[in-house]
């Protein structure tokens, strides 16, 4: 498993979110369930936001495999 429950995460640099939608993800791992097919056999449920929305927004909930997500650096 490459990420925790707790981790602060956003969209890898090699992701759809950044290449097509030209926009990042950027959200708390909140639960981590199996997944099969995924690289590495799980599936991180994440809630957090888009770039450019404002953080008074409700967070929402996305699922992504560990290759779509990196740590989040600020």
């Amino acid at each position: 498993m490459k990420y925790k429950i707790g981790d602060w995460v956003q969209s890898a640099p090699n992701s759809d979110d950044i290449r097509l939608m030209k926009r990042i993800w950027m959200a708390q791992i909140y639960d981590v369930k199996p997944a099969k097919g995924a690289p590495d056999g799980v599936c991180y449920e994440t809630l957090g936001w888009w770039s450019g929305e404002s953080l008074k927004k409700r967070p929402k909930l996305r699922q992504l495999w560990s290759e779509h997500l990196t740590l989040k650096t600020e």
